[in-house]
């Protein structure tokens, strides 16, 4: 975090939801957020290999991984920086042991509006910290 805002990285291979989150958090107005998109967690990877994000935001089902596989390959690598897990209902079960296994939160998709996501990744950020 910084003061031109905070730097997500949004990792989500829906283009239409990916759009959708990057504008409800360009749109927040407390806070400044800089989004940043890869549509596999191969790019992601390779996004957060070149420095800069404050907090990750990804989906658990990519086209080039699944499940909790996906959160392990970006803490394995990157356990410094924070992660949110987007999910199914059907994948709550697996966000939770994520949680358990060192991502910071998880939301399910369509049940979140702007001022949930921005809190949800400053806490995320906060709590990571603390640690």
């Amino acid at each position: 975090m910084n003061a031109r805002g905070i730097r997500v990285l949004l990792i989500e291979d829906e283009k239409e939801i990916a759009e959708f989150y990057s504008e409800v958090l360009r749109e927040e107005r407390d806070f400044a957020f800089r989004v940043e998109c890869a549509e596999t967690l191969e790019k992601g990877l390779e996004l957060l290999g070149k420095g800069n994000i404050d907090v990750v935001l990804s989906d658990l089902t990519l086209s080039d991984s699944q499940g909790i596989g996906t959160f392990l390959k970006i803490h394995e690598k990157y356990y410094k920086i924070p992660v949110v897990l987007l999910t199914g209902l059907a994948d709550g079960v697996i966000a939770l042991d994520a949680v358990r296994k060192g991502a910071q939160d998880y939301l399910i998709k369509g049940e979140v509006d702007g001022k949930i996501l921005s809190r949800v990744l400053r806490y995320a950020i906060e709590r990571h910290r603390i640690q």
